[in-house]
């Protein structure tokens, strides 16, 4: 019988004995080490193309650090009241997606058999990779990464990206909580069939729909391939992303049509995201500027 480890998300044969499952967990720790070293000397690489390519723009004065949490602020109420303001394509995208995922439904059953099938060394060292990119707490740190070395060597551009990644993430998780708490959907490893929605669940075990991980992944994905805008970085960017997406299939976490909209909602609140500072004209639509008695606050639309 097939059986998931629990570090992994790999699939191994049954009776296993407790020498060889140990030193399973040790292997996998490593591994999961080498991710991070990796993932960390990917993360650098981008940094230094946004420095290159992002920071063109020539701003005489950065916009204070005040007026980037109102702008981040604003950006959440845009974008949450977004569907008010839906064109017919916008409308059009979203039943695509919502279809696409429905569609999804009656083949997630057979997916994940067929991920279980294949697992090998190699796709546990993918699952991995793919785990540690699409942590929300991975891709906090390295927004507040670079925008914190934006603001600090004077990188316009840079502390931009940080922002605009950080806002995406943030976002689109809230959309994926909201939405996975109100379907209740229970995880492929409770072995209950994909058919299984509860409503209303706040448990790990019943929140599966959408896939946070791939939500984070394409999200900041989205960015900083917007950002860069280089041909080579978007396609290793949306490959990463997409190894997440697929690590939660192998890791048996989630179903296919989980992952499908996690990384829907992620992509759109990136686009998203980034339209709205373009928008802007790369600064903020919110000022805070010296006034009588303190400081003013104005925001231009």
């Amino acid at each position: 019988m097939m059986t998931a480890r629990p570090c992994s998300g790999a699939v191994t044969n049954g009776g296993i004995g407790s020498g060889e499952e140990s030193e399973g967990r040790i292997v996998c720790h490593c591994v999961m080490r080498a991710m991070r070293v990796a993932l960390l000397v990917c993360l650098l690489v981008t940094s230094d193309l946004l420095v290159a390519q992002v920071d063109t723009t020539n701003q005489s004065t950065a916009p204070t650090l005040c007026e980037d949490a109102l702008a981040a602020l604003h950006d959440g109420g845009r974008i949450f009241t977004s569907p008010l303001r839906f064109s017919s394509m916008d409308w059009l995208l979203a039943g695509g997606v919502i279809g696409g995922t429905a569609l999804l439904f009656s083949v997630d059953e057979f997916v994940r058999d067929a991920v279980r099938r294949n697992s090998s060394s190699t796709g546990d060292w993918l699952s991995s990779m793919g785990r540690e990119y699409g942590r929300e707490v991975n891709a906090f740190l390295f927004s507040g990464g670079l925008y914190i070395g934006g603001v600090l060597f004077d990188k316009p551009g840079v502390r931009r990206t940080g922002l605009q990644v950080f806002e995406a993430v943030a976002i689109s998780g809230i959309v994926t909580s909201i939405i996975k708490s109100l379907a209740g959907r229970r995880r492929p490893y409770l072995n209950n069939g994909p058919d299984r929605f509860e409503g209303f669940q706040f448990r790990h075990e019943t929140t599966s729909l959408p896939s946070g991980h791939s939500t984070v992944a394409f999200a900041m994905s989205t960015v900083l391939a917007k950002e860069i805008d280089n041909p080579y970085a978007t396609a290793g960017l949306y490959s990463l992303a997409t190894i997440t997406a697929l690590s939660r299939i192998y890791d048996d976490e989630h179903w296919a049509s989980d992952t499908f909209l996690g990384a829907a909602i992620g992509a759109a609140v990136g686009f998203s995201v980034v339209h709205l500072h373009e928008s802007a004209g790369g600064t903020s639509s919110l000022h805070v500027v010296p006034g009588p008695g303190g400081l003013n606050v104005h925001m231009d639309f």
